[in-house]
């Protein structure tokens, strides 16, 4: 009989890259940022964003052990209010992950053009944007290994740094 269900690939390293890339990745950016209009209270907002966030982070990974498959959300959501709040709350949450990969890219178009002063237009930003874009989806159409290797090379520059 064939095992169903997900197939482990993924050793620690390529765990850990997946986890943190995307944190570490922005930090060069953000941090320079936040430091510059708020100083040493940059710590403190990021443990005070930490401390907001953990119990939403517990909720999700409580219920995640409760949904044994897609549209748990829309079930869950749709029997503790109404079917209406349901459908809306899946909606948002869908349009919330659809709208982070171009928020994310802008961020890092925005970033090159600042620290290497390009001087791209607002249409040469969403231009490159869009390359970005299509570039990550093709990406993340192969091997989950492949997209992580390149989340790799991006996040470990920004790791050691001077």
């Amino acid at each position: 009989m064939a095992a169903s269900g997900l197939k482990k690939s993924l050793n620690l390293v390529y765990v850990y890259v997946a986890a943190t890339g995307a944190i570490f990745t922005f930090v060069a950016y953000w941090d320079s940022v936040f430091y510059k209009y708020t100083g040493a209270g940059t710590f403190i907002a990021f443990a005070l964003m930490a401390v907001c966030i953990l119990p939403i982070g517990f909720v999700y990974g409580e219920l995640s052990s409760m949904f044994k498959q897609n549209g748990g959300e829309l079930i869950y959501n749709t029997v503790g209010l109404n079917k209406h709040l349901g459908f809306l709350s899946s909606w948002l949450i869908m349009a919330a992950w659809i709208s982070v990969p171009p928020a994310v890219v802008m961020g890092i178009i925005s970033w090159a053009n600042y620290q290497f002063h390009i001087h791209l237009s607002f249409s040469g930003i969403i231009g490159c944007g869009l390359v970005l874009l299509l570039l990550y989806f093709f990406l993340s159409l192969q091997d989950v290994k492949v997209l992580i290797k390149a989340q790799g090379s991006c996040c470990l520059p920004t790791l050691v740094r001077p």
